[in-house]
C-alpha cells in the first residue's frame, strides 16, 4: 500500500469484506496503526454506519461522527478523536504511549445512526468531505459496511482511490469474493487487492 501511495498517489482507500464476520474492522485498525507508527499523518474513519465498531474497539464514544458530519451539523475538525483521548480511554496511557508516532493517528467515529446510511453516503456532502481530508491527511482509511448485503462499500469505493477486501479463508465461499470484487469493479472501483484473514500458521 505504502508502494502503490507513492506510485498510483492512493490516498484514500476502503477496507470491506463480501459478509459479516471476516475481519474487515480488525485489519482497517491494524492497517491505520501501521501507517500512523510509519509517520504517515492517518485518518480512520468508521465508515460502517450500520455496524460500527471501531469505536468499541478504541474504547470512545459513537457520536459525534461521520453522519453528523454529512447532514450538516457538526464541522468534521470539532469530530476527530487523538491518541490524547485515547488514553483517557481503555487503552491507558501506557498502552497508547508505547506506539510510536500514534499521535500521528487520528479517528472518526460513526456518528448518530442514521436512516439513510447509502444515502448520505452518496451524497455531495460526502464527496465535499473526502476531499478535504484528502488535502489535509497522507492516508484516510474507511472502514466500510460489508460488499454483499448493502451498497454503501461500492459507493465509498468509487469514491476513493482503492479498496483492500479482506476474505477470512474457510468461511465464505470464493463466489462470494469473486462477487464482491465484480460488484466493486462494476462502479469504477480499484481493488488494490485481498487480504486473508483466518489463514492457519502451520499451512
Amino acid at each position: 500500500i505504502e508502494f502503490l501511495s507513492l506510485e498510483k498517489n492512493v490516498k484514500t482507500l476502503c477496507v470491506s469484506s463480501g459478509t459479516l464476520r471476516e475481519g474487515k474492522t480488525t485489519t482497517a485498525i491494524n492497517l491505520a496503526v501501521s501507517m500512523a507508527q510509519m509517520g504517515k499523518k492517518t485518518l480512520l474513519v468508521e465508515a460502517d454506519l450500520r455496524k460500527p465498531f471501531v469505536h468499541h474497539a478504541f474504547g470512545i464514544e459513537r457520536e459525534p461522527g461521520l453522519s453528523d458530519i454529512l447532514v450538516g451539523n457538526r464541522d468534521w475538525h470539532d469530530c476527530l478523536w487523538t491518541s490524547s483521548d485515547l488514553m483517557l480511554g481503555p487503552l491507558g496511557v501506557e498502552n497508547v504511549t508505547s506506539s510510536p508516532n500514534i499521535d500521528r493517528l487520528y479517528i472518526l467515529t460513526s456518528g448518530a445512526p442514521p436512516p439513510n446510511p447509502s444515502e448520505i453516503l452518496n451524497s455531495q456532502h460526502m464527496t465535499e468531505f473526502m476531499t478535504a481530508v484528502r488535502q489535509e491527511f497522507d492516508i484516510v482509511i474507511f472502514d466500510c459496511s460489508p460488499i454483499l448485503p448493502v451498497t454503501d462499500a461500492a459507493i465509498l469505493t468509487a469514491k476513493t482511490d482503492g479498496a483492500l477486501i479482506v476474505y477470512r479463508v474457510g468461511q465464505t465461499a470464493r463466489v462470494a469474493l469473486k462477487r464482491s470484487k465484480d460488484l466493486l469493479e462494476n462502479v469504477g472501483g480499484k481493488i488494490l487487492g485481498v487480504v486473508l484473514t483466518g489463514v492457519r500458521a502451520d499451512i
